[in-house]
C-alpha cells in the first residue's frame, strides 16, 4: 500500500525499511499516523537480516513498537486486526 505522505502531519514518522508492511493510516490520539502489519515487519527482518523469527519478533518488540517518540509514532496491527482497504 502506498500512502500519501503529503497529506500526512509534518511529524508524522515511519519505521525504516518496513515500508512493504503498510497497511494503511490509523488514527492515534489527534492526527494519522501509519500503520504497519506487525508479521509483516518479523518478516522483513528475519528475510533482510538473517534473523530467526523469535529474533526477529524479540526485536521488533523493543526496538521497534516500543518506540513511542511522539504524536507521529506509527502503529503496528496485530494478526487479529483486519487489514484495511
Amino acid at each position: 500500500m502506498t500512502v500519501d505522505f503529503s497529506s500526512m502531519p509534518d511529524d508524522t514518522m515511519t519505521a525504516d525499511g518496513f515500508d512493504q508492511a503498510i497497511i494503511g493510516v490509523d488514527s492515534k490520539g489527534e492526527q494519522p499516523v501509519v500503520k504497519y502489519d506487525y508479521n509483516k515487519c518479523v518478516a522483513i527482518l528475519v528475510k533482510d537480516n538473517n534473523m530467526s523469527h523469535e529474533s526477529a519478533m524479540e526485536w521488533m518488540d523493543f526496538n521497534v513498537v516500543g518506540a513511542n517518540v511522539g504524536p507521529g509514532t506509527p502503529v503496528f496491527c496485530y494478526p487479529d486486526c483486519e487489514e484495511d482497504g
